[in-house]
């Protein structure tokens, strides 16, 4: 008999989703999960509310953090206090802004188990456009970003499973063997890319990463996120990138990456000031100063660990799984240049 699937939540100030995702679980057999539902410093009232809704629930845990540790570290902390050592096979990460559908979690239990896998991605549709895909996965672009996989593509269009580079940490499965062996997620992220990098690392190493097209879940679409949403987030995350090519790129992929970063961002740098796009440059230049005054000493101490621990697929496999930057840059050149439509960072201050 399988012992149950843990499944992390991690919750703050947006009770009111957390309540809609875990009453949307709690509808599949509840023999077969325990929650650990993580509070990361809420509101008192909001606390008050969980407490109140699921206290004497048996089939959930909950963590009461006296600060907001942020996403990576609330995981890591369930995993080595709370999870570790209970002999089971896998483990669930769910975000607090989605609802699942009836027994999408055994299905992705199920595939898992069919496909030999290590980790497993569900399908996550968008909230407000039920037939818009949120995403099934990560793919490498030859900048080194890790992006999702279909996002707004129909959901019709994804119902095989496949191979790819990871899941998105807002409705996955790890399997414990995997985080025994390469460690879970990296203290160097605080709330966003951690799963891009742990779901590359695991696949650099030889694990095995599917899409289960069987297990459905809404995605509301990062409300933690906006919370933090700012210019300092578009810095971390270009940081973060950089932490984890950095890391772990082999050294002749490595090589040529550093020369097309920095040819890539003085042309950003470029077209920005000609088109009087600020932001983009102060973005692009503080992301490059901090991450070489900063990150890359951290960089470089956990490649060494890393390396010394493990060993990867070479810089031609790599190579051969990421798709071209420049489609993508094109694009976001033609709408924020040429279309003149706003993004995110247009809307900092």
């Amino acid at each position: 008999m399988r012992k149950k699937l843990p499944i992390v939540i991690v919750n703050w100030n947006g009770t009111n989703d957390t309540i809609e995702c875990i009453k949307s679980i709690l509808c599949s057999d509840t023999s077969l999960f325990h929650i650990y539902l993580i509070d990361n410093a809420s509101e008192q009232k909001q606390i008050t509310l969980l407490e109140e809704e699921f206290g004497n629930n048996s089939e959930i845990t909950i963590i009461k953090n006296p600060r907001n540790i942020g996403f990576t570290k609330a995981h890591n902390e369930v995993w080595i206090n709370q999870i570790r050592g209970l002999g089971t096979d896998y483990i669930a990460l769910i975000n607090n802004d989605t609802v699942i559908e009836q027994n999408a979690i055994s299905e992705a239990r199920n595939c898992a188990h069919k496909n030999k896998a290590d980790m497993v991605s569900f399908k996550m549709i968008q909230f407000e456009e039920r037939k818009k895909i949120d995403t099934i996965g990560h793919k490498m672009l030859t900048s080194g970003e890790i992006i999702p996989i279909g996002y707004n593509s129909p959901c019709d269009e994804h119902n095989e499973s496949f191979e790819h580079i990871g899941p998105s940490a807002g409705a996955c499965l790890y399997k414990v063997s995997c985080l025994e062996k390469i460690g879970f997620f990296d203290d160097f992220f605080d709330t966003g890319y951690e799963d891009a990098e742990f779901g590359f690392r695991a696949f650099i190493t030889g694990h095995k990463l599917i899409f289960c097209p069987n297990a459905v879940i809404y995605h509301k679409g990062g409300q933690s996120i906006k919370k933090i949403y700012n210019i300092n987030y578009s810095i971390k995350i270009l940081r973060n990138i950089r932490y984890t090519v950095y890391k772990l790129y082999p050294y002749p992929l490595l090589i040529l990456h550093g020369l097309f970063d920095l040819t890539r961002s003085i042309l950003i740098i470029i077209i920005s000031l000609i088109f009087f796009k600020w932001k983009y440059i102060k973005i692009v230049f503080l992301s490059l100063k901090y991450f070489f005054t900063e990150d890359l000493k951290k960089a470089v101490a956990a490649r060494k660990q890393f390396k010394k621990d493990n060993k990867t697929i070479g810089s031609f496999d790599i190579w051969t799984i990421q798709q071209p930057t420049f489609t993508y840059d094109l694009y976001r050149a033609y709408s924020f240049f040429i279309k003149r439509e706003s993004s995110a960072m247009d809307s900092y201050r």
